[in-house]
């Protein structure tokens, strides 16, 4: 008996392909907010446990953004190069073995120095991710794919939060904090498995490595945010305005070899001239405003539920499930929402956020330690929902006016401001709430509600950022490499 054999066309299985590796792509996106959420209950138990003082807790915190920041562009560089797959598998694998190692510590400087790897290895992850979804998908299909991108990354703060003060509650075996940094190399550990699912991509045309220009970055980055770090926790004032004047200058000398570069006729690490894409300066400051306020809510709500209102570990992480409901529904149907709202559509969900930030002001103003849970969880699912409309097509506008020659590049620059903002966002926001919280006329509700009406200010910025946007839309980008 004769058989028939079916012959799948090349382009449909790399289709097919792409579509089962966009999961593990999610995850790796998933792994790298949730390793920073999960952290926002455990400063005080590092306290407690490895006898780390506010500026000790304040490093183990900010050691992991700091590094991840400050590696993210080249990394765009070595996937594009290198073969994207490749590169996230080794990030994927620095990063596990730096959550064991986060685990196993017994002293802060260990533990700093295991956050550390943990940044670089995520910091190889972040650029392949975009990057890839953006050299394997076009159209609605590249739309969907960023908006689940969104969703998931989005959602990995709460989860990190929800999943650490259930851990630390259970405290199982007796160790603490430690089962949050397994877990964490457990999901890295999984997406280290699936990773062949990943359809390989590189640049046709890889840019060199520019590697004096990311050192440079690395240390003004990283300048930047140490001296945020020592400001907001009121130490070593002179070291922090020492290390705030060198990273202008850093930048400042990073700014002049990347004009210069890019003049004789290379391309460096940040082309000046890809900056003259209008959609790539503003979606940059609105990713910049966004997880400023994003970072240091989640920080802040975290110290008011467990410090204020005196909840567990697991009680502080459930009170925000249903802000994380509201975000991944809304994300599901942000298509869709996006369609009826057409170019509106971020500036309607700033709107949201205003008015859900607002209810929550008016509540603990009135309420304070006697607020009711449920009215808190109104404008919580309302905020989440508001952020998803806010986030989700921010990266998909930003994305289809990028080049194919800067896709690595590109994601390393979202990445990098993204993270910077989540440093700044806890570090300045995060450091004057917990500052205002220990002054009488303030107390834990007040200082909470005074960084509300900050972040009611950052939201009114992302608005007119976004109307500004789509008033004046951004001319078709050349695919090319630019002269």
């Amino acid at each position: 008996m004769a058989t028939a054999t079916i012959q799948i066309p090349a382009e449909d299985t790399a289709a097919v392909k792409a579509r089962l590796g966009y999961p593990v792509l999610y995850l790796a996106a998933f792994l790298a907010t949730f390793t920073f959420g999960s952290m926002n209950l455990l400063a005080p138990v590092f306290g407690t446990e490895l006898k780390a003082d506010g500026l000790q807790q304040s490093f183990i915190l900010s050691s992991y953004t700091t590094v991840l920041a400050a590696v993210l562009i080249l990394a765009g560089r070595l996937g594009d190069r290198f073969g994207r797959r490749r590169v996230l598998a080794w990030g994927l694998l620095v990063f596990a073995v730096a959550s064991v190692g986060a685990g196993l510590s017994n002293s802060v400087a260990l533990l700093i120095v295991a956050r550390v790897l943990q940044g670089i290895g995520i910091g190889l992850v972040l650029p392949q991710i975009l990057s890839t979804i953006q050299a394997t998908s076009s159209g609605e299909k590249r739309t969907i794919a960023l908006a689940r991108y969104a969703a998931i990354a989005g959602i990995g703060t709460v989860v990190g939060q929800m999943a650490s003060g259930a851990l630390l509650t259970a405290d199982l075996f007796g160790l603490s904090w430690r089962p949050v940094m397994f877990l964490a190399a457990g999901v890295a550990s999984i997406s280290l498995a699936l990773i062949r699912l990943v359809r390989p991509t590189r640049s046709d045309a890889p840019l060199s490595m520019d590697l004096w220009g990311a050192i440079l970055l690395g240390l003004a980055l990283a300048a930047f945010i140490v001296s945020m770090t020592l400001f907001s926790a009121g130490a070593a004032i002179w070291l922090a305005v020492v290390l705030l004047l060198a990273a202008v200058v850093v930048g400042g000398l990073f700014a002049r070899r990347e004009k210069s570069l890019e003049s004789a006729g290379a391309i460096p690490l940040a082309p000046p001239s890809l900056f003259r894409v209008r959609a790539l300066r503003m979606g940059l400051a609105m990713n910049l405003l966004f997880f400023t306020g994003y970072g240091a809510f989640m920080f802040e709500f975290s110290s008011l539920t467990q410090r204020g209102m005196h909840y567990s570990g697991l009680g502080s992480g459930l009170a925000i499930v249903l802000f994380a409901l509201a975000f991944v529904v809304t994300s599901v149907y942000l298509h869709r929402i996006s369609r009826r709202l057409g170019k509106h559509t971020m500036l309607v969900g700033a709107g949201f956020q205003l008015l859900a930030l607002a209810a929550l002001a008016v509540e603990l103003l009135l309420e304070g330690s006697q607020v009711q849970q449920w009215h808190l969880q109104i404008a919580l699912v309302l905020l989440g929902a508001a952020q998803a409309v806010m986030f989700g097509p921010l990266i998909n506008t930003v994305m289809s006016q990028i080049p194919s020659w800067a896709a690595g590049l590109s994601g390393g620059l979202f990445s990098t401001v993204q993270q910077l903002a989540f440093s700044l966002g806890v570090a300045v926001l995060g450091g004057l709430y917990f500052t205002l919280s220990q002054l009488q006329q303030f107390g834990f509700f007040g200082g909470f509600v005074f960084c509300l009406a900050v972040q009611i200010l950052v939201t009114v910025l992302f608005g007119l950022f976004s109307w500004h946007l789509h008033r004046h839309p951004a001319t078709a980008t050349p695919d090319a490499l630019p002269a």
